[in-house]
């Protein structure tokens, strides 16, 4: 029956069970030897499957640590920096981080850099940034909403999504209050396109992060 499946001699149709039983436990060197080619190839794909497997996962796995590693020097980087315009710049890359097709690790890793580095500024009362080119924090809120759309519906890039984008709108109306109708528009816009299309998956925390903040500024007179 193995010299069949290795095809290294046509099967006998008049010999029944037994005799196939009794050449397969009877085979002499010269058989065996014949074998040995057939194994040996069947092995050595099977070896090379092995391998390519493992260098794909091994491959994978050195993304996801290179991926953490440089969220590790941002989180430092952030670490003390509440104030510097440069910030900015990294708050769009860290949201990629966090969309549903992400690695878990990464993602949940880059919501808690964000969300310790936002947090704690607030609670030491740190002051935002003042970015000379006005124009650049308005294309990153912009940008930021575009990003909002491509989460998939995952709550962890929903949430720091909005986060975030309440980070630039403190800090363009702390250039400028007059700067908060052009907040309003770029939000009225993303939610008028939200409402228009209804596979989007972008979620409504954008919004409701945002009106609450507008409610709680208009009370405090900020």
């Amino acid at each position: 029956m193995l010299a069949m499946t290795l095809q290294t001699s046509k099967p006998d149709v008049n010999c029944d069970a037994a005799e196939d039983t009794s050449d397969e436990s009877d085979m002499d060197d010269e058989q065996m030897m014949a074998l040995d080619p057939h194994l040996s190839k069947i092995f050595k794909e099977r070896s090379k499957t092995t391998s390519k497997k493992k260098e794909r996962e091994d491959a994978k796995q050195n993304v996801v640590q290179f991926k953490s590693r440089v969220l590790d020097l941002l989180a430092v980087y952030l670490e003390k920096q509440y104030s510097n315009p440069l910030t900015l710049h990294v708050l769009l890359p860290v949201l990629r981080r966090t969309r549903a097709n992400a690695n878990k690790q990464t993602a949940d890793k880059a919501s808690k850099i964000l969300k310790t580095f936002l947090d704690t500024r607030t609670k030491r009362k740190a002051p935002l940034p003042k970015p000379e080119r006005i124009e650049e924090v308005w294309d990153l809120l912009k940008g930021i909403h575009e990003e909002a759309k491509l989460g998939n519906g995952a709550k962890v890039h929903a949430d720091a999504c909005a986060s975030a984008s309440l980070h630039v709108v403190k800090v363009l109306i702390g250039l400028d209050k007059g700067n908060y109708a052009g907040v309003v528009d770029v939000y009225a816009e993303t939610q008028k396109e939200w409402f228009a299309d209804k596979k989007s998956r972008l979620q409504p925390v954008l919004f409701t992060q945002f009106q609450n903040w507008s409610l709680n500024a208009r009370q405090q007179g900020k």
